[in-house]
């Protein structure tokens, strides 16, 4: 079945891992379509258009998610995630503070890393400090990238490099180039290690870009 929402999403996360982000947000926009109260679906679609820049449609798809389910975590975290790029760090925080840090949401335990990246923005060093070490006992075995992301958001370059290898030597000639577009990481753009990594991919054409000041 073409419109079988499964394989759609399925399709669709092949294409985005490889760097097809255009094809693969289509395949999942029509997975959504086929099954539009599907709430893993609505979560995925607005993390996938968080990871490539399009903040408006990740708000849109974000709010559907806790609409269709308002008690489920990854709507929550989705839209947090928006928020913190929004520069909105209290709305962030005040979304994932619903979902205590022992109920997993997304990206190893989803409470942790937002309460890590939110505290931080809000000048709150000692929290942020204290949600980041916890996150990164518990989960740096499994979530190396996660861990990069805190550090870059941080501003911390050469901790977020460290884990970025981490991770690429974890996964070897395996990781998901979408993993490389997330905003979260566009502090590191100026640095001449990040033209290293995005050169693994020459044939993703278009990489996005932090927005002009």
């Amino acid at each position: 079945d073409p419109n079988n929402p499964l394989g759609l999403s399925i399709m669709a996360g092949e294409l985005l891992g490889r760097g097809d982000i255009e094809q693969g947000l289509e395949f999942h926009r029509r997975a959504v379509a086929a099954d539009p109260l599907h709430i893993t679906n609505l979560g995925n679609m607005s993390i996938y258009l968080r990871m490539t820049g399009r903040l408006d449609e990740a708000e849109f798809y974000a709010l559907k998610a806790m609409e269709v389910a308002p008690t489920s975590a990854i709507g929550a975290a989705s839209l947090g995630y928006v928020r913190l790029l929004q520069g909105r760090a209290q709305e962030a925080l005040d979304l994932v503070s619903a979902f205590p840090e022992e109920r997993p949401g997304v990206q190893g335990d989803g409470y942790l890393f937002m309460v890590a990246m939110a505290r931080h923005t809000l000048g709150d060093a000692r929290g942020s400090d204290g949600a980041l070490e916890t996150y990164r006992d518990r989960y740096a075995a499994d979530f190396p990238m996660h861990i990069a992301y805190l550090h870059a958001w941080r501003g911390e370059a050469d901790l977020a490099f460290k884990w970025l290898d981490e991770a690429m030597a974890q996964d070897g000639g395996d990781i998901e180039v979408l993993s490389f577009m997330d905003p979260f990481l566009f502090s590191l753009h100026g640095d001449p290690r990040w033209q290293a990594i995005t050169a693994r991919w020459p044939e993703v054409d278009e990489w996005p870009e932090p927005p002009a000041p």
